[in-house]
């Protein structure tokens, strides 16, 4: 009798959910599903001994800047119209480690706001796509020969004459396309960051190509690598899907547009 009660209930008790399996958990962490940005935080990063930090101050340049007449951006520079329209200097604090480059708003450690547990300024940069170089800065010819860059308004003596205070020496890091100024106090600095860019280059391709297998590699940094990949691959969705629906309203627009003029000509 006992018997047969333990069978009718095994057979009619519902099955207990199993785990989900390492492989899901993998894919749903790889399409960022649960990936939060805090992981990668200034605190964490400094806590993992990276190979060079430092507050820095970056270049911030409105993007209709490189459209305007030689003679308007003339006048921004000399404070003639609105600050908001002309380049400023915004304080960031750059951290690099293992295989990017991160921006944070810089933040003083001891005025207890907490501001190393902030996510960082827009995508990490991967080092495999760096360009570093220290800007030599003339300030007595506004012309660079050396920078071919079709949409680089900029001479070293342009930017000699907007450093801020306290800064004499500027590297720039080009990736993708894009170029980051960075202002610092002195050429040592600069020149510290543009070699430690190189190396930590350099390392990321050998990784890559696989000859480094005797060379150690933190497993801490391999972690952060992992994390600053899917916010790369987040932000990059988010922007192709901002891209996408603003070609679907100029679209919508043009096609709007087209209707309503044959209407009123015919």
């Amino acid at each position: 009798m006992s018997g047969e009660l333990r069978r009718r209930m095994g057979g009619t008790t519902s099955p207990s959910p199993s785990p989900p399996s390492s492989s899901s958990t993998r894919g749903a962490m790889a399409d960022g599903m649960d990936y939060d940005e805090s992981n990668l935080s200034a605190s964490a990063l400094l806590s993992a001994s990276p190979v060079h930090s430092s507050s820095v101050w970056k270049l911030h340049v409105p993007a209709f800047y490189a459209l305007l007449p030689s003679h308007v951006r003339w006048m921004l520079s000399c404070r003639c119209c609105p600050s908001g329209w002309g380049p400023r200097w915004k304080r960031r604090r750059l951290i690099a480690l293992g295989g990017y480059l991160y921006r944070f708003e810089d933040y003083d450690e001891d005025d207890g706001r907490g501001g190393g547990g902030d996510p960082p300024k827009g995508a990490p940069v991967p080092v495999t796509t760096v360009d570093a170089r220290v800007v030599v800065l003339d300030r007595e010819n506004d012309d660079d020969d050396d920078d071919d860059d079709d949409d680089d308004v900029w001479g070293s003596g342009d930017l000699a004459k907007i450093l801020p205070g306290g800064c004499r020496a500027i590297f720039e890091v080009s990736s993708s396309g894009k170029t980051h100024r960075f202002a610092v106090e002195t050429m040592e600095e600069a020149t510290i960051w543009v070699t430690s860019l190189r190396q930590m280059r350099q390392d990321a391709i050998t990784r890559g190509m696989g000859h480094s297998a005797g060379v150690p590699y933190p497993p801490r940094w391999e972690s952060f690598d992992m994390s600053a990949r899917r916010l790369v691959d987040k932000k990059t969705r988010i922007k192709r899907r901002l891209e996408a629906m603003d070609k679907r309203e100029i679209e919508m627009q043009i096609v709007g547009g087209g209707g309503m003029s044959t209407g009123y000509y015919s």
